[in-house]
């Protein structure tokens, strides 16, 4: 609608009939001439909404645009006599009908805005009130009070930007008269109100030494110059305000400035602070350049804009050589390193870093504490050389050490120690060499030329052998400043000369109780005598290599014992397992037959129980000795247990391996002679031959099966067939059986004691597993175990074994056995089952036995399958009181080297180890090595399976601190495990009373 108003219709008295009423025929030209028509011709044409009221004000006219638009607010079309009340029932008690009734009682013009909200449209509505009633015009303004709004709200975020911001600001005119500041200016300047200072001239707040410099600033800003300005102002109590002014000129149409609108930032306590760093800078030039520390300082662009005396000499040139320049451009090295990223960490981040770099430009290792400093850095610095080499040479010696315990190939650990040496005195060649006998052998030199060490690479042992010789011959270091001025050792001279070698310096490497192991040599192509820093690292190095070296003799050592069978010195099944897999390899990629041969000596424990262990022991020397004579190169003969050998026959068809069988067989049938005593042997032997689709296990299995069938059927010799797999069938009867053991309460726990080696007094229980079947009888642990293993029936078993175990000691506990300790196997299946910690936890709770009282043995087997994850299952155990014990110690390839990362309180002593054991026993060291390491680690030794006086006297003066066997009780159930008296088992003549 158009906002134009229009006349009221006042003048002429108006009522719907008379507008719509038209004389028709000849009257109608002349009518059209009327007056009347001619103004209702033009209220009909009018855009803007038109209603006229009588005095009552009911409608009497509405105009074209009044109905369009009455139409669309939802009023009927027919408003003829309607009152405005009828029309607009909102009006009631409004402001308009107020304005309304009053224009038309002071016949006087009114308008007013009202807002149609179901539409959302604003409109404006004008009254003419006239004798006859009143014309109200309706048009929308909802564009034009929208447009207002947003300019008032406009207005009013500027306005309270402007009164709430933390600077001050100022309009000033051209002749700096001040037109406006706002709140926060009129508290800087120290007033309560705007009016104290409106008015008045900028200048007069302006200290008058800076008042030429703010009209200088005011003609620039004519010129467009725009220049920040720092000015003093005088607050109204006379102090001075210093503020940093940014100003914008303000340009009327004749591009004159008419004011400037000034922004004011507070400095003040900036100035103050510039003041006294001024004052101070003085101070601060003297300190820097009397601390020891290098000190320099660079700009954004990271030009030297400051360097003291220190830095200058470290750096190896003048300060003023340094000023205004560039750092990378006088440092290239930096450029692209651990210095560069971290400066610029510095420079970009504004935060301080610290760090260590090497600099081959100055052969220093330099330490950096580099800070933001204004808008560049400032980086302090030293030379920290001589630690840095100690730190990396104690880094070089436990990386070396971590090495060797990791059993890494001793060449190379002993290259790296050859290295080490090198690395900490540059010019200097190593060499180590490893004695065997009477003669030195190259074991590293991983910088001297080939042709030195191909023509020294073995020296006998002597004292004109040269440096290495002679000091491996008298024990003691060997130096030689000049080969020029030595000709002591002619050829070697000569030899050394020729490859630029011109100086030696030779040490012994000596074991811990002074035997040489060989010798560690550094040769230097100058003359002269070696520096006591480069002696003193060559001692370190050669005790590092004689680390190195015994750790691998006595791991090889160790080795060899576990896979090797103490008594006969055969392999035993460790080492057979991978002889016997090397050999299915071979055979498969070369198409060859390999057979494999399983011997089980007959009724061979009637030996030991009628003549003793030691006659026992005899008879299988012998056998052994009789079986390396009969096997041939290439074969592997090994001793898997206590009376069964194999043997693992390469390139063998099954009529060569029966030959060599029955060889054999003939062999062991021949008397055996005993001191006196004159022993009959048989054997049964059964064979099975690698076939296709066979692998080692079952090879293996075939062979037992066979040997079962000889001895069964007194055959001497079976070779395998597969109706002998019935005995597979049994195996699964059993553990049918087995199933419901736990169920029918067959099963049932012995005890065995285990005491104290010194004064023979208990100190624990083992509990043993045992199992009675109605049909089958006694089962053997051997026999029933594997099966609740393979096929995890292991896991509930061991839960009722853990227990009964359990409840058993607590009430042996509660009858007075107060430090009666309970040790309990755990299977590897049931130890690495999720839950197992809750389920011991649960156990100890159940029973009331306290968790001091319980021993979880473990194998190592169990142990090594996850080292980390059994360290972690481990250290939840031991959160609980729970000991830990680590069962058969000794048997496994790591039983070193992962002690020190598990919590363990027992090494149980493997009875491999302790059958037979005597003074010139193969396993007499290893039972030394483990009880000294188990006194070094503080932990406590357990020694398996005593049953002879020799052993447990042995065991006592090994350091050995507890022992179980059949020497001090056997296996017993609960009610015939404990004397009835505490005592020592009836072991008074074996073992010392407590008294």
């Amino acid at each position: 609608m158009s906002e134009t108003p229009l006349l009221p219709l006042h003048s002429v008295p108006v009522n719907q009939q008379s507008l719509e009423s038209r004389p028709q025929g000849p009257l109608a030209s002349s009518v059209a001439d009327h007056p009347l028509e001619r103004i209702r011709a033009v209220v009909e044409q009018l855009a803007d909404a038109l209603v006229v009221y009588d005095p009552a004000w009911r409608c009497v006219y509405v105009n074209p645009a009044a109905k369009r638009a009455f139409q669309i607010v939802g009023l009927p079309a027919d408003l003829w006599g309607k009152t405005v009340w009828d029309m607009f029932p909102d009006l009631v008690g409004s402001t308009l009908e107020q304005r309304l009734l009053e224009g038309v009682q002071q016949q006087e013009y009114r308008s007013c805005e009202m807002l149609f909200a179901a539409l959302g449209v604003w409109v404006q509505v004008d009254v003419y009130p006239s004798a006859q009633g009143a014309s109200v015009f309706f048009r929308t303004i909802t564009q034009r009070h929208t447009a207002q709004q947003q300019l008032q709200a406009s207005e009013e975020r500027y306005r309270h930007l402007i009164e709430t911001m933390r600077e001050g600001m100022a309009l000033v005119t051209a002749d700096f008269r001040i037109e406006y500041l706002n709140p926060q200016l009129v508290r800087l300047l120290g007033y309560q109100e705007p009016g104290e200072v409106l008015g008045r001239s900028a200048l007069d707040f302006i200290d008058p030494a800076y008042q030429a410099e703010a009209r200088r600033q005011m003609e620039g800003r004519r010129q467009g110059v725009v220049e920040p300005l720092e000015l003093p102002l005088t607050r109204q109590d006379g102090t001075t305000l210093w503020v940093e002014v940014s100003a914008t000129s303000l340009i009327d149409q004749r591009r004159e400035v008419t004011g400037i609108i000034g922004l004011l930032t507070d400095i003040t306590e900036r100035k103050r602070v510039e003041r006294a760093l001024l004052e101070r800078q003085t101070f601060a030039h003297e300190l820097l350049e009397s601390i020891t520390d290098a000190f320099c300082a660079c700009d954004a662009d990271w030009n030297f804009i400051y360097v003291n005396a220190q830095a200058a000499r470290l750096l190896g040139c003048r300060a003023t050589d340094l000023l205004g320049r560039r750092g990378w451009d006088v440092f290239p090295e930096a450029w692209g390193g651990v210095m560069e990223h971290n400066l610029k960490v510095t420079m970009d981040e504004r935060r301080s870093m610290e760090f260590e770099v090497y600099s081959a430009q100055h052969g220093v290792w330099f330490q950096l504490h580099s800070y933001p400093s204004g808008d560049g850095i400032a980086v302090c610095f030293r030379d920290v050389s001589v630690r840095k080499a100690a730190e990396q040479l104690e880094q070089a010696r436990n990386q070396i050490l971590e090495r060797t315990l990791r059993n890494e190939p001793l060449g190379t650990i002993l290259s790296e120690i050859a290295l080490l040496v090198e690395g900490h005195n540059p010019g200097l060649l190593s060499y180590v060499m490893l004695r065997q006998g009477d003669v030195l052998y190259n074991a590293a030199a991983p910088s001297l030329p080939a042709g030195f060490t191909d023509a020294v690479s073995s020296v006998r042992i002597e004292p004109e052998a040269g440096p290495c010789g002679a000091a491996a011959f008298l024990g003691v270091s060997i130096t030689v400043e000049s080969f020029f001025s030595n000709s002591s050792w002619g050829e070697l001279r000569e030899l050394a000369l020729v490859h630029g070698l011109r100086a030696c310096l030779s040490a012994p490497i000596l074991s811990g109780t002074g035997e040489v192991l060989g010798t560690l040599c550094a040769y230097s192509r100058s003359t002269g005598t070696f520096p006591a820093v480069t002696v003193d690292l060559l001692q370190q190095a050669r005790h590092l290599a004689a680390v190195a070296i015994e750790h691998h003799r006595l791991r090889d050592s160790l080795a060899y014992q576990t896979q090797h069978d103490a008594l006969t010195g055969l392999p035993n099944r460790t080492l057979f397992n991978t002889r016997l897999e090397g050999a299915a390899q071979q055979a498969k990629a070369h198409q060859t037959p390999v057979a494999l041969a399983h011997i089980d000596l007959d009724d061979f424990k009637s030996i030991n129980d009628v003549h003793g262990n030691q006659v026992g022991d005899e008879v299988l020397r012998e056998i052994t000795r009789r079986l390396l004579q009969l096997t041939r190169f290439g074969d592997t003969l090994a001793r898997v247990g206590g009376d069964e050998f194999t043997v693992v026959l390469p390139h063998t068809t099954q009529e060569a391996a029966e030959t060599i069988m029955r060889q054999i067989l003939r062999s062991l049938t021949a008397p055996i002679l005993v001191g006196e005593q004159e022993l009959l042997i048989s054997a049964s032997i059964g064979i099975s031959m690698l076939t296709n689709g066979v692998d080692v296990t079952h090879l293996q299995r075939h062979a037992d099966l066979a040997m079962q069938s000889a001895k069964i059927h007194k055959a001497g010799i079976a070779f395998y067939q597969p109706e002998m797999n019935r005995r597979a069938a049994e195996r699964m009867h059993l553990a049918q059986y087995l199933r419901r053991a736990v169920e029918l309460d067959e099963l049932e726990l012995h005890y065995q004691p285990q005491v104290n080696l010194i004064d023979g007094t208990l100190t624990g229980m083992e509990a043993l597993l045992r199992w009675r079947h109605p049909l089958l009888g006694h089962v053997a642990p051997l026999r029933f175990i594997p099966v609740a293993e393979e096929t995890g029936l292991i896991v509930p078993i061991g839960e009722w074994v853990l227990r009964e175990a359990c409840r058993q000691t607590a009430v042996w506990r509660r009858q007075g056995y107060e430090a009666l300790r309970i040790a309990v196997n755990v299977s590897v299946l049931q130890f690495e089952r999720d839950g197992f910690v809750q389920m011991v936890a649960q156990v100890l709770e159940d029973t009331g036995l306290c968790p001091e009282a319980l021993e979880l043995e473990l194998t190592e087997s169990a142990v090594m399958r996850n080292v980390e994850e059994s360290a972690r299952r481990m250290n939840q155990l031991r959160a609980l009181g729970v000991s830990l014990a680590v069962d058969d110690f000794g048997t496994g390839y790591s039983s070193l080297s992962y002690l020190s990362r598990l919590p363990l309180n027992v090494l149980k002593i493997d009875r491999s180890f302790v059958t037979h054991l005597h003074q010139d026993s193969f396993a007499l060291p290893v039972v030394r090595a483990i009880t000294s390491l188990a006194h070094n680690l503080g932990l406590t030794t357990i020694a398996e399976g005593i049953e002879t006086q020799q052993e447990c006297d042995l065991l006592r003066e090994l350091g050995c601190h507890q022992g179980q066997g059949y020497l001090i009780a056997r296996p017993l159930p609960a009610s015939e495990a404990l004397p009835a008296q505490k005592g020592l088992f009836g072991l008074e003549s074996v073992l010392r009373t407590s008294g």
